[in-house]
């Protein structure tokens, strides 16, 4: 299975000896295969809106299995990744399917032990596309 810089034909350039923690991660995720990423390589590109056409469907497809997956963040962070995504052009084919989980992470039980501001993200969307 290819990368994410082959697929996209685009290559990062190697990061410094003064690049950061984020940069030298989004490096090697983007080297990773697609079949190989992490949740957490998946949730920090699409947080850095990177390679979205490949990496939402991805996500989705993820997300639709478990909506609380955290990577190496917090519960619920891959989605909130993807919420933030929306106003990117890469991402206006998955906006319905993206504030239908929302709204579904919304309507779960567990919803209410979401911080104020990731919860305030998703009924944002849910608000500003219906």
């Amino acid at each position: 299975m290819p990368t994410l810089e082959e697929l996209s034909g685009t290559c990062l350039p190697d990061p410094g000896p003064d690049a950061t923690a984020l940069v030298r991660r989004c490096s090697v995720f983007a080297r990773t295969e697609l079949a190989e990423l992490s949740d957490e390589g998946v949730r920090t590109l699409v947080g850095q809106q990177m390679f979205l056409q490949w990496l939402l469907p991805v996500a989705l497809e993820r997300l639709s299995h478990d909506l609380w997956i955290s990577g190496d963040f917090y519960r619920g962070a891959l989605l909130r990744s993807a919420v933030g995504s929306v106003a990117h052009a890469d991402a206006s084919t998955f906006v319905n399917e993206i504030r239908s989980l929302a709204r579904a992470a919304l309507a779960d039980d567990t919803s209410s032990q979401l911080p104020d501001d990731v919860k305030a993200d998703f009924v944002r969307i849910t608000e500003l596309f219906h």
